[in-house]
Protein backbone atom coordinates (compact mmCIF):
# COMPACT_ATOMS: atom_id res chain seq x y z
CA UNK A 1 0.00 0.00 0.00
CA UNK A 2 1.19 3.83 -0.73
CA UNK A 3 2.30 5.98 2.17
CA UNK A 4 0.60 8.96 2.23
CA UNK A 5 1.94 12.17 3.72
CA UNK A 6 -0.16 15.25 5.57
CA UNK A 7 1.05 18.13 5.74
CA UNK A 8 -1.19 20.93 8.13
CA UNK A 9 -1.11 24.42 7.81
CA UNK A 10 -2.93 26.19 10.24
CA UNK A 11 -2.83 29.98 9.03
CA UNK A 12 0.29 30.76 11.08
CA UNK A 13 2.09 26.76 11.43
CA UNK A 14 3.10 24.48 9.20
CA UNK A 15 3.12 20.96 10.62
CA UNK A 16 5.16 18.18 8.46
CA UNK A 17 4.17 14.80 8.62
CA UNK A 18 7.16 12.77 8.90
CA UNK A 19 5.44 9.20 9.83
CA UNK A 20 2.62 9.27 7.30
CA UNK A 21 -0.19 6.62 6.47
CA UNK A 22 -0.26 3.77 4.73
CA UNK A 23 -3.86 3.80 2.76
CA UNK A 24 -5.17 1.58 0.02
CA UNK A 25 -6.02 4.71 -2.69
CA UNK A 26 -5.98 8.11 -3.52
CA UNK A 27 -9.74 7.73 -1.97
CA UNK A 28 -8.93 6.68 1.15
CA UNK A 29 -6.07 9.43 1.32
CA UNK A 30 -8.89 12.25 0.27
CA UNK A 31 -11.02 10.65 3.41
CA UNK A 32 -7.98 10.90 5.72
CA UNK A 33 -7.40 14.48 4.47
CA UNK A 34 -11.17 15.49 5.75
CA UNK A 35 -11.49 14.07 8.52
CA UNK A 36 -8.07 15.83 9.94
CA UNK A 37 -9.70 18.71 8.64
CA UNK A 38 -12.76 18.19 11.00
CA UNK A 39 -10.96 17.80 13.64
CA UNK A 40 -9.24 20.87 13.84
CA UNK A 41 -12.12 22.71 13.04
CA UNK A 42 -13.65 21.14 15.89
CA UNK A 43 -10.77 22.18 18.02
CA UNK A 44 -11.32 25.96 16.59
CA UNK A 45 -14.33 26.00 17.38
CA UNK A 46 -13.59 25.05 21.01
CA UNK A 47 -11.46 28.24 21.01
CA UNK A 48 -13.70 30.89 19.86
CA UNK A 49 -11.53 31.58 16.91
CA UNK A 50 -13.27 34.23 14.40
CA UNK A 51 -10.99 33.31 11.28
CA UNK A 52 -8.75 30.26 10.07
CA UNK A 53 -7.47 29.43 7.18
CA UNK A 54 -6.58 25.21 7.32
CA UNK A 55 -4.86 23.39 4.32
CA UNK A 56 -3.67 19.90 4.33
CA UNK A 57 -1.33 18.87 1.59
CA UNK A 58 -1.17 15.60 0.38
CA UNK A 59 2.07 14.03 -0.53
CA UNK A 60 3.92 10.61 -1.26
CA UNK A 61 6.52 9.44 0.34
CA UNK A 62 9.17 10.83 -2.67
CA UNK A 63 8.08 14.25 -1.26
CA UNK A 64 5.52 14.97 -4.76
CA UNK A 65 2.51 16.42 -3.50
CA UNK A 66 -0.57 15.23 -4.81
CA UNK A 67 -3.27 17.36 -4.18
CA UNK A 68 -4.10 20.18 -1.15
CA UNK A 69 -7.57 20.56 0.39
CA UNK A 70 -8.75 23.22 1.99
CA UNK A 71 -10.89 24.63 4.87
CA UNK A 72 -11.86 28.23 5.61
CA UNK A 73 -12.88 29.14 8.83
CA UNK A 74 -15.23 32.11 9.40
CA UNK A 75 -17.76 33.53 11.85
CA UNK A 76 -19.50 36.50 11.90
CA UNK A 77 -22.09 38.00 14.29
CA UNK A 78 -24.70 39.74 13.63
CA UNK A 79 -25.67 42.98 15.05
CA UNK A 80 -29.13 42.94 17.00
CA UNK A 81 -31.44 46.08 16.57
Amino acid sequence: MPQYFFDLYDGSHLAVDNQGKALRDEAAARREAAAILSEVTRDTLASNSQSRDFRVVVRLAQGHPLWETHLQWETHRFQRS
